[in-house]
């Protein structure tokens, strides 16, 4: 049973989804003619919940028997208009409709149904403003659209029953009542174990990762945003931990209009199937190899790879695409060169910053890790600085750091006691006259073998004319990467850091130091690397959501009094912050949503945040690290000591020693695998600027201002293409010839 329009799924969805253009305003009411004997015609879209095959024989036999039985799906109009003074004044209810399902089922697409569904007609209910849908079937299905047709003084009015038609202050009285029913029952109790079919939206911490896990959220030590609560048993051993899925389970509870549609679950799949292919034969073949589960060389590495001859492709299922990577040039990715441009393009796109300070200090607490300032000297680098001091480049806004040291060194002594070996590490680079960045020293730092208090061990790696000895252990995938069981842990020491008006693109850039202010330029900012590829693309997809934020928003709350009076975007506001980040929520950051522009500062940034963000960082995964010796996620010794014999093999057949070193061969296969699927673009993706359906509103201005972002988007993408094939910007393509596309907002995937 469901009442729709229905409320936002969690009221976030309500913001986004008003935000983002999907609501409607339904005509006004207009005198109408006595109409009680007419019969309104109606049309229903469906979607089944069959996620294999949507023409499953066996539930559509189901369907078929339960509607002999009179089990049938009804719907039921409610008036906007007219009160039932007997039922709490709700809006007048009709009788229930029952839709066609037996005979008039047309398929729209592979995935979707129309089926018709006819009302008698009663002038007593005026213009209907919502319905209630009952489905008394075997099978579930997502109710997408209901149009009903030629209503009387109305026209056609048409529900996309993804959110509700109207802002709160503007919802018609006689609905009110259904939209407070469907907002407790969208919150939930708080308490039992919800069901597959159940819609609620709560929280919990995180303690359901084992007995070794620490809880995540609730604590000063380990905070951390809330996860969906799912109400499963406490284990047997300590009731304040919430029992675990089977392993590989997909069980996990949604609410119900969230779960991956049967398309997108589809795809899912087929990729685990094609990806656990692509494990399973080379480990099988390679038992008959000696030594097992190492490769031997560079040359092995690439024989997991199909070959680039189209007709041989089929012949390979089993072998992974070859990457962008490695396509031009299988070898261009060990160059410095390449590892500098990948700092901006790569995979660590978002963690570069500005060097403030020589040598890099620590802020970590001396009491506890001693004194942690970095090893590395003017000495060492300035030989590698054209012709720079340490101060000129200061003065000039031209050295560089990616720093990891403090985010590990607290974790080493744990990471360190598995079969992982790792550093806790910094990065110095160059920004050079060309544009590039060139490395200048990586310093690796290990727990002083003496005691934490006496600060770190560390080892200053500088460039040299032998070939690509150095490692980085940079991997980011939880499942495959050094940290192992205490990667969430460490996300959650990050977390303690967390501020939500830095994820701004323009803030991020400039507490990162790779920027700084300059009202003279459109963003307010000026980059100190001016060809950086996220950067550059990254501020004008920004600028255009905001400026599309801005109109819709406009519209819709003309003065800062409809922020402040709304009480649904103001309730949703609080639980983003009391509930959804419990740990930070006395953080003075927060805005504090009173007026329509901080309302549109926090939509841009959750919108920037779930597409363009989350693509550049997402898609470009698979694309470097998808070859993993150029993108390592597990480090398996630590770098040798001279006059050992570990150092000898190293300047006698450094493949070997570096294949040694990185992650082992079926440990890559599945992190390759587990890295593709998770990069895969989904079938029914939906991308920035589009909508899935041409109803999405039916006021004018809105649609015309949605235009003018998408014709917006279309320019920039334009304007990408055309930094792509500028020679001059060395960082959007660089040795591996690979152009910077993670920010195409058509969301395509040339790599």
């Amino acid at each position: 049973m469901g009442i729709f329009p229905p409320c936002c799924a969690e009221i976030l969805e309500k913001l986004l989804e008003t935000v983002c253009g999907k609501q409607h305003d339904v005509p006004r009411v207009n005198d109408s003619s006595n109409t009680s004997s007419i019969k309104i015609k109606g049309t229903v879209v469906l979607r089944k919940k069959n996620v294999l095959n949507f023409k499953d024989a066996g539930s559509s036999f189901l369907d078929q028997m339960y509607e002999l039985f009179g089990k049938r799906v009804s719907l039921q109009l409610i008036s906007a208009v007219h009160a039932d003074l007997g039922n709490g004044s709700k809006g007048k209810l009709r009788k229930p409709e029952i839709l066609e399902w037996a005979s008039t089922k047309t398929w729209i697409s592979v995935e979707e149904a129309a089926f018709n569904i006819t009302f008698d007609w009663d002038e007593s209910i005026g213009l209907p403003g919502a319905f209630i849908i009952k489905n008394n079937h075997h099978s579930q299905f997502c109710l997408k659209t209901v149009t009903l047709e030629d209503v009387p003084g109305h026209g056609e009015v048409h529900f996309v029953c993804n959110s509700w038609t109207y802002l709160p202050c503007n919802t018609p009285e006689p609905l009110q009542p259904y939209r407070n029913e469907e907002l407790v029952n969208l919150r939930g109790t708080g308490s039992g174990m919800l069901k597959e079919w159940d819609r609620v939206y709560d929280y919990a911490v995180y303690n359901d990762l084992g007995h070794d896990r620490p809880v995540l959220g609730g604590s000063k030590d380990h905070p951390y945003p809330r996860r969906g609560r799912t109400g499963r048993q406490p284990t047997k051993k300590d009731s304040s931990l919430e029992i675990r899925l089977a392993l590989l389970s997909l069980n996990i509870y949604v609410p119900r209009n969230e779960r991956f549609n049967h398309v997108k679950f589809k795809d899912f799949l087929a990729y685990g199937a094609t990806a656990t292919g692509r494990v399973i034969i080379p480990q099988i073949a390679s038992l008959l190899a000696k030594p097992f589960n190492e490769f031997n060389n560079f040359k092995h590495v690439l024989e997991f790879y199909k070959d680039q001859a189209p007709e041989r492709s089929k012949e390979q299922f089993h072998k992974f695409p070859v990457r962008h990577v490695i396509k031009e040039d299988n070898s261009a990715w060990r160059t410095d060169e390449e590892f500098g441009r990948e700092m901006l393009a790569g995979v660590n796109r978002v963690i570069i910053q500005g060097l403030q300070e020589f040598p890099p200090t620590s802020k970590l607490n001396p009491e506890v890790y001693g004194d942690q300032t970095s090893k590395i000297t003017r000495e060492q680098i300035e030989k590698y600085m054209d012709g720079l001091t340490v101060d000129d480049a200061f003065k000039y806004n031209r050295l560089f750091i990616l720093d990891y040291h403090d985010v590990l060194m607290p974790y080493l002594k744990r990471i360190n006691s598995t079969t992982t070996k790792t550093y806790a590490c910094r990065t110095v680079l160059l920004l050079q006259d060309d544009g590039t960045l060139k490395p200048l020293a990586i310093e690796l730092s290990l727990p002083h073998p003496q005691g934490d208090k006496h600060g770190s061990s560390s080892q200053v790696f500088t460039p040299c004319n032998d070939e690509s000895i150095l490692i980085n252990a940079g991997g980011i995938l939880e499942l495959t990467v050094f940290p192992s069981k205490y990667a969430l842990e460490m996300c959650s020491s990050i977390f303690k850091n967390w501020v939500f008006t830095e994820q701004a693109l323009p803030e991020d850039l400039l507490k990162r130091g790779v920027a700084v202010p300059d009202p003279s330029k459109p963003h307010g900012l000026r980059l100190l690397i001016e060809d950086y590829p996220y950067a550059v693309d990254g501020l004008e997809i920004w600028s255009a959501i905001e400026t599309w934020v801005d109109e819709y928003c406009s519209f819709y709350y003309s003065v800062d009094d409809m922020i402040k009076d709304d009480s649904e975007l103001q309730s949703w506001w609080t639980v983003v912050r009391n509930m959804g980040h419990t740990d930070l929520k006395e953080e003075p950051w927060w805005p504090q949503m009173q007026t329509r522009a901080e309302l549109v500062h926090i939509c841009t940034i959750i919108i920037w945040v779930a597409s363009a963000f989350h693509a550049a960082v997402n898609f470009g995964q698979y694309p470097y690290a998808g070859y993993l010796p150029n993108h390592p996620t597990i480090s398996r010794h630590f770098m040798p000591t001279p006059r050992t014999p570990e150092y000898a093999e190293l300047e006698s057949n450094h493949e070997v020693a570096y294949l040694k070193t990185i992650t082992a061969q079926f440990q890559t296969l599945l992190g390759i695998s587990l890295i593709e699927m998770l990069s895969m673009h989904s079938s029914d993706e939906i991308n920035l600027g589009q909508r899935d359906t041409r109803e999405w509103t039916f006021d004018r201005q809105p649609r015309h201002e949605l235009e003018r972002f998408r014709d917006k988007l279309v320019e920039i993408e334009n304007r990408i293409m055309d930094r792509n094939n500028d020679n001059i910007l060395k960082n959007r393509e660089g040795p591996v010839k690979m152009p910077y596309t993670l920010l195409y907002p058509n969301a395509s995937d040339s790599t």
